[in-house]
């Protein structure tokens, strides 16, 4: 038990270094976008939309924020599909937040 002690610090240690906020996870999105780097922006945007989505839920104007940066990044690449329903939801949860 004693010995799987210092692997156990290390392991959580690690851990949390590596989590990022939703604010980290959002200027990761910015950088690589401003970069041109689309590919990498929209897997840190996904990843910040999983984020708002578990921290502060689904009505939440930060959840609104990352389904409108996988969007607008989704259509960047050329993925209408998927870019259209996630515009709408942003818009739909907006509305509903700051009022039509």
């Amino acid at each position: 038990m004693i010995r799987l002690f210092p692997l156990f610090i290390i392991l959580f240690f690690t851990m949390c270094v590596h989590a990022q906020s939703w604010e980290e996870l959002n200027e990761q999105v910015e950088k690589h976008y401003k970069e041109g780097n689309y590919t990498t922006a929209l897997k840190y945007a996904e990843n910040a939309l999983s984020l708002a989505e578990r921290e502060f839920g689904e009505e939440h104007e930060h959840y609104s924020t990352g389904l409108n940066n996988v969007a607008a990044l989704s259509r960047i690449m050329g993925q209408y599909d998927k870019a259209l329903p996630l515009y709408l939801k942003a818009l739909k949860i907006t509305a509903k937040n700051q009022g039509k």
